[in-house]
């Protein structure tokens, strides 16, 4: 079957089955798609300006965007899905305590997008690009039955992979395919790194997923106007081939 064929086919897959269509976003000009909602917490900002600027001025919190509708499951298209962003541009001096940030929010979230979500509610699974002493290392992270608390706790670490000391033009990514995740990363030459398949609580994500991007000052200390991070691409569909 020819490529086209397949894309068709995946395509009315995810139609059939309650999976909102694949959404690609670059961020061209200077105004957040209707697909998107800020879920900025406190005194952090983002703009949009040909990418996803996100300027998380404020310690202990984050910058954010989410989806507008919930049904990014990949339990309920029925078939693998990645997730994924590329990072344009990180603008942060600090070597520690920043990270860029992908995650879904499963059942029993109540009204969505909401700033605070990762803490507030129970069921979280997250990708976390943090930067350790100047090194880059991408995470996985699954929180259940868990409200008001942490997403990104040691204890719910379940893969993570070295990066190095540069992420721009680097892809970021997880592929959720029935009860496994697999964490991978594209550098900018197109070359992937994956870890190995993990299994995660899928039950816990089958009514529906909000996805959010962010970035998070862990620092304790204020931003100025020029810290910020620049998301060039985001992805939600069919699985890439990195993810496989």
């Amino acid at each position: 079957m020819k490529r086209a064929q397949l894309l068709l086919a995946a395509a009315a897959l995810l139609a059939t089955a309650g999976f909102a269509a694949t959404l690609e976003d670059g961020f061209a000009g200077s105004t957040l798609g209707p697909t998107w909602a800020w879920a900025n917490e406190d005194h952090c900002t983002a703009y949009v300006h040909n990418a996803l600027v996100l300027n998380p001025q404020t310690g202990y919190r984050q910058a954010a965007i989410g989806t507008v509708r919930a049904d990014y499951s990949w339990v309920a298209a029925g078939a693998p899905m990645s997730y994924e962003f590329t990072v344009g541009a990180w603008n942060i001096v600090t070597n520690s305590h920043v990270s860029a940030r992908l995650f879904l929010v499963g059942n029993e979230a109540g009204p969505q997008p909401a700033a605070f979500s990762d803490y507030d509610k129970p069921h979280v699974l997250m990708g976390k690009l943090d930067r350790w002493q100047g090194t880059f290392y991408w995470n996985l992270f699954v929180k259940t039955r868990s409200p008001q608390a942490n997403a990104d706790a040691d204890s719910t670490k379940l893969a993570w992979l070295e990066v190095g000391e540069a992420v721009e033009g680097c892809t970021f990514g997880v592929t959720l395919k029935a009860s496994t995740a697999r964490l991978w990363w594209t550098a900018r030459d197109g070359k992937p790194k994956a870890a190995d398949p993990v299994t995660v609580p899928s039950a816990l994500f089958s009514d529906g997923a909000t996805v959010y991007f962010g970035v998070k000052n862990d620092t304790g200390e204020p931003f100025g106007d020029d810290d910020v991070v620049r998301i060039s691409r985001v992805r939600i569909g069919p699985e890439t081939p990195a993810g496989r």
